[in-house]
């Protein structure tokens, strides 16, 4: 019983932490962050990789110029992972939107017909 009760407790404490990184990583400064990063090893690696060609040796610019190129691929690939999330939300939203204005759109129609049925009932008495 003491065992599955520390589960719960573990797991719970589990979910706030990872609600709140998520939040903590969604945010537009550590994006922002993340992406400088990138761009910075990237850059920096491949000037590095220059320098060691030239003063240490192969092997060391080989490991920086595979370095620049995971940080440079890993940065593209985040990006486009950004823009098809924000594409995704985008879509989300207009879909929410038109359903919203087909209800709309059907209340303006059971309005018209009401309407109908009035104007037609007045001409009837007169």
């Amino acid at each position: 019983m003491k065992k599955q009760k520390n589960n719960k407790n573990i797991l719970s404490s589990y979910l706030i932490i990872d609600n709140f990184t998520i939040n903590i990583f969604q945010m537009k400064f550590c994006n922002h962050l993340t992406d400088i990063t990138l761009i910075f090893f990237s850059v920096g690696s491949a000037v590095y990789s220059i320098i060691s060609w030239v003063t240490i040796n192969n092997i060391t610019s080989i490991g920086f110029i595979m370095v620049s190129i995971f940080s440079s691929t890993s940065f593209i690939l985040l990006r486009k992972i950004r823009y098809y999330n924000d594409f995704e939300n985008s879509i989300n939203i207009l879909k929410e939107e038109n359903n919203k204005l087909k209800k709309n759109n059907e209340e303006l129609q059971e309005n018209i017909y009401t309407l109908l049925n009035i104007a037609i009932t007045c001409d009837n008495l007169h």
